[in-house]
């Protein structure tokens, strides 16, 4: 027997279409899941790369800070450096040398002439250095000058004494403070005061430095 399809035209099925239905649908999920894996193992690999950008810059930033504190504390030994040469060249640089200078005094001071009283006078003066800008609380002496009292039995030997004296390396020309006579039992003496300001010379130093001003009565120095 022909079986014969009563159904109208637009409610026919095609022969076939139910059974392709299935085989799509399954396609189509495994596409589908495919996609949602592939974007998942992206997103983790994504993760992944941006946990290990954060740990190399966390890595970079910690080398970074090390070198910064490596840097800071070589600047501090530097700066603490300058300082510490910048007191010493301003000890150097102030330094008389009185040992040579009483000498010399002593070696060209004419018979009959004796001293009382030698002292010298400095002025201190902050000491500077090329380290900047570094606090500097460093004091360098410089010298001024040298207060002589003594006695002779002439002016003469007192003209004498000024005119040897200005001959000593780093002592300038001398001038009389004062000058009186005065008796010593049978005789008559002759008091001085000399005032002589003292230049770099003093200090041992090649350069030729004249300190202005006249000394006053020494703060410090030795008495021979």
């Amino acid at each position: 027997m022909r079986a014969v399809n009563l159904l109208p035209q637009t409610q026919r099925r095609t022969p076939g279409f139910a059974g392709m239905r299935t085989p799509l649908i399954a396609a189509a999920a495994v596409v589908v899941l495919g996609g949602m894996g592939f974007y998942g193992y992206s997103v983790r690999a994504d993760a992944n790369d941006v946990k290990d950008q954060v740990a190399q810059a966390s890595a970079e930033r910690d080398a970074l800070r090390d070198q910064l504190g490596a840097f800071q504390q070589a600047q501090a030994r530097v700066a603490a450096q300058a300082v510490r040469r910048g007191a010493v060249v301003g000890l150097v640089e102030g330094r008389v040398n009185w040992e040579r200078l009483v000498r010399d005094i002593s070696a060209v001071m004419p018979r009959q002439v004796w001293l009382t009283n030698l002292k010298g006078e400095t002025d201190t003066a902050a000491a500077t250095t090329a380290a900047a800008p570094t606090p500097n609380n460093a004091n360098a002496v410089v010298p001024r000058g040298i207060h002589l009292d003594g006695f002779a039995y002439t002016q003469d030997q007192v003209a004498l004494l000024m005119s040897r004296v200005s001959t000593v390396p780093g002592l300038g020309e001398p001038r009389l403070a004062t000058s009186e006579t005065q008796d010593r039992g049978d005789r008559t003496v002759i008091h001085f005061v000399l005032d002589i300001p003292i230049d770099q010379r003093a200090q041992d130093r090649p350069t030729l430095t004249p300190v202005t001003g006249q000394p006053a009565a020494a703060t410090t120095g030795v008495t021979p």
